[in-house]
């Protein structure tokens, strides 16, 4: 498999998990109308918000060089990376 979809596919299934786990915690949250679930959910929805910049940016990446990228897409790789770093710490 090209590198390239093998990015793509591992940020997308990481996009699909974290949709899964954040609809999953928001139903059970409403159901047991319990507030620490709900508050999961919402940082459930947080990590999706991160893993959709991710996939993004991977797929922005590996958008070939053109005239006004003469090097290439890739340093929005970094720069989403930059960005994740800062929610995460």
């Amino acid at each position: 498999m090209d590198k390239k979809i093998k990015k793509q596919s591992v940020a997308l299934n990481s996009v699909f998990a974290s949709a899964g786990l954040t609809i999953i915690k928001l139903i059970v949250g409403i159901v047991t109308q319990s507030i620490g679930i709900l508050s999961e959910a919402a940082h459930s929805g947080l990590d999706l918000a991160a893993a959709l910049l991710t996939y993004f940016a991977v797929r922005a990446g590996d958008k070939p060089a053109d005239e006004k990228h003469p090097y290439g897409h890739g340093k929005i790789e970094s720069v989403s990376a930059l960005m994740r770093q800062v929610y995460y710490s």
